[in-house]
């Protein structure tokens, strides 16, 4: 099926969310937490954190395994065991804590994020691009498209009946208004109220009487 983009929806607040996500980052992960499992804060490292950081684990548990075969005594390697087993478990809460600040945003890609000066960043043009396309609302069913055609249609109807409305002082549509063309409203079922309500579109014969140059709304005095 042919996929059509019909629109936009702004990214704003998301993109505020997503600020926030990244200043919550940048403190969760910083170059001395980094550097008390004997990594570097680069860009390599935080793209690999933030895809579950195995590879990172991998190379800890090597730097552990070459530390504990050079111990000769026993009381001394059940200590470092420990210790690298606090520190495991740690690295492991760290790489779940990161990768749950940025969850809501898995359509950014990975080599958006990046490690400067200041700490973790992202890559504005990517990110820029991240969130242009998220905004975009498509439709590929052919229902849809029928529907998405059929609406077109109707509002240029609507911006056609509003211009000639607006001659006469009225409006093409509106809720339940006196002046408009034509009226939407909601028609309440006797029995059970809002929860079986309908809802009515319907011509409003007052307003289309008044579509002429003396008509009522059309009076400057009225």
């Amino acid at each position: 099926m042919k996929t059509i983009c019909i629109g936009q929806i702004p990214q704003d607040h998301t993109r505020y969310l997503f600020d926030q996500a990244m200043a919550k980052l940048r403190e969760l992960v910083t170059a001395d937490k980094v550097g008390e499992y004997g990594e570097e804060l680069t860009t390599a490292f935080i793209r690999e954190l933030l895809q579950g950081g195995h590879a990172i684990r991998s190379r800890l548990l090597d730097k552990f395994n070459a530390s504990l075969s050079a111990i000769l005594f026993p009381a001394e390697r059940r200590q470092k065991e420990a210790l690298y087993d606090a520190l495991l478990s740690q690295f492991d809460e760290l790489i779940r804590n990161a990768c749950k600040t940025i969850e809501d945003f898995k359509y950014i890609p990975i080599e958006a994020y990046t490690v400067g000066s200041d700490g973790i960043g992202y890559d504005p043009e990517v990110i820029g691009k991240a969130f242009a396309e998220a905004g975009n609302v498509c439709i590929s069913h052919p229902s849809q498209v029928e529907v998405y055609n059929a609406a077109q249609k109707a509002i240029a109807a609507i911006h056609e009946l509003d211009a000639l409305a607006q001659k006469y002082g009225m409006y093409a549509v509106n809720k339940n208004n006196y002046r408009s063309i034509i009226n939407i409203d909601l028609e309440m079922d006797t029995t059970i109220g809002v929860l079986g309500a309908k809802r009515v579109i319907q011509l409003n014969l007052f307003a289309v009487q008044q579509a002429y140059d003396g008509g009522l709304f059309n009076n400057p005095k009225g």
